[in-house]
């Protein structure tokens, strides 16, 4: 991955070895927020700030970035991924369904 033509910031996690050296006990996801918060918070032995998430939701957009995108482009995009979706536990599913028909 690291000979790809893509800016670092877009290259797939498993790309940085770092990941999986260290031994983390808490991945904080977007959609689960507040949850992790608390439970770092708990660990952390200290309360978090409740911190309140603005703007559109992930779900939204996706549907309006993928539906610009037809299945063939989302399915090189999950190839490229698809360690990542598996290691953080996505599917790739509802990305798809966004997607429009390959012409």
């Amino acid at each position: 991955m690291h000979n790809c033509n893509l800016d670092r910031h877009w290259q797939p996690y498993i790309s940085r070895c770092a990941f999986c050296d260290v031994p983390y006990r808490v991945i904080g996801k977007a959609e689960t927020f507040q949850e992790d918060q608390l439970f770092i918070g708990h660990l952390a032995g200290v309360q978090l700030e409740h911190i309140v998430a603005g703007g559109s939701s992930s779900r939204d957009l996706a549907r309006q970035y993928f539906g610009q995108l037809d299945r063939r482009t989302v399915d090189r995009l999950y190839r490229l991924y698809q360690v990542d979706f598996q290691m953080f536990g996505y599917s790739p599913d509802l990305y798809f369904s966004y997607a429009r028909p390959a012409l």
